[in-house]
């Protein structure tokens, strides 16, 4: 079928290339589950911006920590 190819400054290819969107894919479920938990549990809400300031803060964390995801970011709203 079709082979979907990204370029970036680093080029990451096959295995690392899946690590960095594995890790993004599980802090972002894992935020958007805890959301939900606070939500349906603790009765309170938080607005979208919010929860993906929440996101955006944590990929900063886990940046830092050399999950690897700061390959991808791209501009000012991206990760810092």
């Amino acid at each position: 079928c079709c082979k979907v190819q990204f370029q970036t400054e680093n080029s990451l290819q096959g295995k690392e290339l899946g690590k960095v969107v594995a890790s993004i894919s599980l802090l972002v479920l894992w935020e958007t589950w805890k959301e939900r938990n606070r939500r349906m549990f603790q009765n309170k809400l938080r607005p979208k911006e919010g929860v993906l300031s929440i996101i955006k803060e944590e990929a900063a964390v886990w940046k830092q920590a050399g999950a690897g995801i700061g390959v991808l970011c791209s501009g000012p709203d991206d990760v810092p």
